[in-house]
């Protein structure tokens, strides 16, 4: 009887500490990390891979190229794997974009500017909508492993 109370202990705190998916979007950069995959964008981080770089800047050749670039790191730095796309824009358009994310999915460094055919983004705004919606994400983090790990302790209590 015992032994079959301890499975579906260790099978609740399996399927609580399973791989997280997280999803971080800036524009049409995404950030993913699903079932321990790392996706950077345009490209799949070798399983090492700490964090990763996204840059889109116009060639400076060719104002209707924009060049895009992607890039893996270790932890140490080291450069992993890359990636690098043109895509055609509006040559009077104006992007600059710098996207860092991490393995955990978060998002770590944004720099932009983006003027083409608008200019009502505040980068101070978004800077602090992001920081507000980091430290909201964390918090409720933080909330969801405390009743989880509540929830383990009462399922234990009633099997034990």
């Amino acid at each position: 009887m015992v032994t079959k109370e301890l499975l579906i202990v260790l099978f609740i705190s399996v399927l609580c500490s399973s791989y997280p998916r997280s999803v971080s979007v800036i524009g049409d950069v995404y950030i993913v990390v699903e079932n321990g995959i790392f996706r950077c964008d345009k490209i799949t981080c070798p399983a090492e891979a700490e964090r990763c770089l996204v840059t889109k800047e116009k060639d400076p050749k060719d104002p209707s190229i924009l060049v895009r670039t992607n890039i893996c790191y270790s932890r140490t730095g080291q450069e992993l794997s890359n990636s690098v796309n043109n895509e055609t824009v509006d040559p009077s358009t104006q992007i600059s974009l710098h996207v860092e994310g991490n393995r955990s999915g978060g998002i770590s460094s944004v720099n932009s500017i983006n003027n083409g055919n608008s200019n009502d983004f505040d980068s101070e705004e978004f800077a602090a909508n992001m920081e507000i919606f980091r430290n909201n994400l964390n918090q409720e983090m933080y909330n969801l492993n405390r009743e989880l790990s509540q929830m383990s302790q009462n399922l234990a209590n009633m099997f034990g």
